[in-house]
């Protein structure tokens, strides 16, 4: 959405139907109350005042602790529970086919 939304504003900007302090304001105040909005919005969710993309961005780059959120791999266990599945599948259609 923002880079046609950027590419609209040049468009107006270069075609002359809008100034470029006049752009800027709007887009200044256009933001701003985006980010009151959003945060507005947030915190009434989660009952607490954040923005949501603010803690990602300071948990991810400055932190830098993305890598501790990641799922552990599963071990053995799996084929193990596959292979146990597989035997009560065999297991009932034996008791079906009657052998």
């Amino acid at each position: 959405m923002l880079p046609l939304a950027g590419l609209i504003g040049l468009h107006m900007l270069f075609s002359g139907q809008v100034r470029l302090p006049r752009g800027l304001a709007v887009g200044v105040a256009a933001g701003a109350a985006s980010l009151l909005l959003t945060v507005a919005c947030d915190s009434w969710f989660w009952q607490r005042w954040l923005w949501p993309e603010g803690e990602v961005l300071w948990f991810n780059t400055v932190l830098n602790r993305c890598a501790a959120l990641r799922p552990r791999r599963a071990g053995p266990a799996r084929p193990a529970r596959r292979g146990a599945l597989q035997a009560r599948v065999r297991a009932r259609a034996g008791a079906l086919s009657g052998a």
